[in-house]
């Protein structure tokens, strides 16, 4: 699945038209993502700031207004699709694009399974090489690695930049488990 963190960045001299702005255009966004789709339980806001702003003197000369949300599909080979939707509607900030497994676990006991069976088959070549029998597991331990960092993509400002398709790739993602066993001797 794909997790696309993207939103609408806003500025105006009033605090209520920098909502109202930024409320106007996040609603088309969040439209467009369900038209693409995206259902809409799958989307939902990660972050909203409301940011005063300051001309050299200190003076306030407005605010700026940022809602940012989280938007999850299963649609890969849609992505760049969806992304270049969103920019269309008005988003005009994509913080980050991250693939990962729905759900990892079938794939981590498939994992789990070759790890036991590579570890036995360690200890049997190693005790085999001691001229010793290889005897039961005394203790096992498992640790799986992390998963692979979100792909980074910075989006220019203006929804203008988009003419083409947004090349997107998910390429593949790992699920790692480590075991270690220790296994009495006889």
């Amino acid at each position: 699945q794909a997790e696309l963190i993207l939103g609408v960045s806003i500025k105006a001299t009033g605090l209520a038209q920098a909502q109202s702005d930024a409320s106007a255009r996040m609603g088309r966004v969040m439209d467009k993502l369900a038209g693409m789709g995206i259902a809409k339980d799958q989307i939902k806001t990660v972050r909203f700031n409301i940011y005063p702003q300051y001309a050299q003197d200190q003076t306030l000369t407005g605010y700026q207004v940022d809602n940012i949300i989280s938007a999850r599909t299963k649609a890969i080979d849609k992505v760049g699709d969806i992304l270049d939707a969103a920019v269309a509607a008005g988003a005009n900030r994509v913080e980050r694009i991250g693939f990962s497994v729905a759900d990892p676990r079938p794939l981590a006991v498939k994992a789990r399974d070759e790890a036991m069976a590579d570890a036995k088959a360690k200890a049997e070549q190693l005790a085999k090489l001691a001229g010793v029998r290889l005897g039961r597991p005394t203790q096992i331990t498992e640790s799986g690695g992390a998963p692979p960092p979100p792909v980074q993509m910075a989006v220019p400002r203006a929804a203008e930049a988009y003419a083409l398709t947004t090349p997107i790739s998910p390429g593949e993602t790992e699920i790692r488990v480590n075991v270690q066993v220790t296994y009495s001797i006889q």
